[in-house]
């Protein structure tokens, strides 16, 4: 019962040592922070220094995007293909025929959600760029 007490006194001792330390050590930290946004701005071509930046927000974001939807294209085709061999493979069994088919489903809609999500993120930088002062 002693040693729980003087366990449960230390634990509060540190965590309140931790906080009174927490200020000190959170400046150099946001510091820090705060440079590497920086610098990594300032690589990707959005200087802070009130200049235009390299490559505009639009464009750079719908790369990205591209990029993004190619990776899951590619996974969409492998789901559908690992379908269609299930499906094909089946001989009979039933089961094995509904599995292809909740993959094949399951592929279709989750590329479809994808495009909806794509369309929507579209249309939203779109009206973006169009009300934004140049």
């Amino acid at each position: 019962m002693f040693l729980k007490k003087i366990n449960l006194i230390t634990i509060i001792a540190l965590l309140l040592f931790n906080f009174l330390l927490a200020d000190i050590s959170q400046a150099s930290v946001f510091e820090q922070i705060m440079k590497g946004f920086s610098t990594t701005g300032d690589k990707a071509g959005y200087a802070l220094s009130g200049q235009a930046p390299a490559q505009e927000f639009v464009p750079a974001f719908m790369a990205y995007i591209n990029s993004f939807l190619a990776i899951i294209a590619a996974l969409f085709m492998v789901l559908i293909i690992y379908g269609g061999y299930l499906w094909m493979n089946a001989r009979g069994r039933e089961e094995q025929v509904e599995r292809a088919k909740k993959l094949i489903l399951g592929a279709v809609i989750g590329m479809a959600i994808i495009l909806g999500g794509r369309m929507i993120a579209e249309l939203a930088l779109f009206v973006l760029n169009k009300t934004l002062p140049t």
